[in-house]
C-alpha cells in the first residue's frame, strides 16, 4: 500500500470530484426531522451557501474555494504521508477527523462543532484538547444533542464565523 504522496504545486488539485455525477441515479435528498426531503436553504442557518450546493451539485467537478487553495499552497509540495503503522498499530484506520476538521474550520473562520462516539469522547481527551484549542465544539455521543445509542463515525458541524 502506498504511504508517501509528493505533489509539486502545479500538482495541487484546483477541482474536487464528485462521485455523485457517475452514480447509476440521484442521491436521495437528505430528510428532514419532519419525514419529508429537507431544500437547499434549510441547511443554511448551519452551512455557507456554497457548501450546501457542493452537496446537491451533480456536476462532476467542483471548484475548490480559492481560500482552501490558499491554505493547501502553505503546506505544499511537502509529502503527504498515510499512518499506516499507527493504522496497523489502533488496528484501525486512522481517524482523527474531527482534529484536522477543527484546524481546517479555525484557518477557514468556521465555528465547528464534532460529535465523538462516547467511549472515544471519554478515553481520548487530547483529542478534546487539540479541537478545543482550534475553536471545536465537542458534544458526546449518545447525549442531549445526539440520537440516543448512536455508534457510528462522528458527526460534524460547521458554520461561516462572525
Amino acid at each position: 500500500m502506498r504511504q508517501k504522496f509528493n505533489f509539486n504545486e502545479e500538482d495541487i488539485p484546483k477541482q474536487w470530484y464528485n462521485i455523485a455525477s457517475d452514480l447509476p441515479r440521484a442521491p436521495q435528498p437528505p430528510i428532514g426531522p419532519d419525514g419529508k426531503p429537507i431544500t437547499p436553504d434549510m441547511p443554511a442557518t448551519v452551512f455557507p451557501m456554497n457548501l450546501i450546493e457542493q452537496e446537491v451539485s451533480l456536476e462532476r467537478w467542483i471548484d475548490i474555494p480559492e481560500e482552501v487553495l490558499e491554505i493547501l499552497y502553505m503546506w505544499r509540495p511537502a509529502p503527504l504521508r498515510r499512518t499506516l503503522f499507527l493504522e496497523k498499530h489502533l488496528k484501525t484506520p486512522a481517524g482523527q477527523r474531527g482534529s484536522a476538521l477543527a484546524f481546517a474550520c479555525n484557518l477557514l473562520g468556521l465555528e465547528c462543532k464534532v460529535f465523538m462516539v462516547r467511549i472515544s469522547f471519554d478515553q481520548k481527551p487530547f483529542r478534546k484538547t487539540m479541537m478545543q484549542i482550534w475553536g471545536a465544539n465537542r458534544i458526546a455521543s449518545p447525549s442531549k444533542e445526539t440520537n440516543t445509542g448512536y455508534t457510528g463515525k462522528p458527526r460534524y458541524s460547521y458554520k461561516r464565523g462572525n
